[in-house]
């Protein structure tokens, strides 16, 4: 089952709403496989609730949080359920408010969730710090096969930390860092 919500100016209160009826089911997400919030309002409190549903779920693949405002509480709300899930396939954060810290929770979500193959953190503002803890998780996962980073703040720093992931990283495919100032 796919849910597709985007663009549909949802606020934080009715996210929650959306997530509690995802969680009906004795506590277990129904079978939806894709869910679609893309470009509504959610902001920290819609991710704390979709995080509640990640960590619950037993179907979901993808999950599509883009352009919604999320900061670091949610971002650490979202890396702290995948910790506890091993379906999710694909999540897409980019355009969010997301900074160093709310990327160390899901460096570390990196280092365990070993069924995620494409993640997207492009458009926000993660930087070398952001950009070094998820280098590190690079290095360790087995099943990441895209990551965008794409306009993200990253220095040469970063690229360097960057760099030393995608040699020690053997799956890694396709690796998108445009739009960041990786020279000196």
């Amino acid at each position: 089952v796919e849910l597709d919500f985007s663009y549909c100016k949802i606020a934080p209160k009715t996210g929650q709403w959306i997530c509690e009826a995802l969680l009906c089911n004795n506590g277990l997400a129904t079978n939806v496989g894709n869910l679609n919030l893309k470009s509504n309002q959610l902001q920290d409190q819609g991710a704390v609730a979709i995080a509640l549903v990640i960590s619950r779920n037993i179907t979901l693949k993808t999950v599509t949080l883009s352009q919604n405002s999320i900061s670091d509480e949610g971002a650490r709300a979202i890396g702290t359920a995948l910790i506890t899930n091993d379906t999710i396939t694909k999540l897409y954060m980019n355009m969010n408010n997301i900074s160093s810290d709310g990327v160390l929770t899901l460096g570390r979500a990196l280092q365990i969730h070993m069924s995620l193959m494409e993640l997207d953190l492009s458009g926000n503002n993660i930087g070398d710090n952001g950009v070094a803890s998820l280098a590190n998780a690079i290095g360790m996962n087995t099943s990441l096969r895209f990551l965008n980073l794409e306009n993200n703040s990253i220095g040469p720093d970063g690229g360097v930390a960057l760099g030393r992931a995608v040699e020690e990283n053997s799956v890694l495919r396709k690796l998108h860092v445009a739009n960041n100032r990786l020279g000196n």
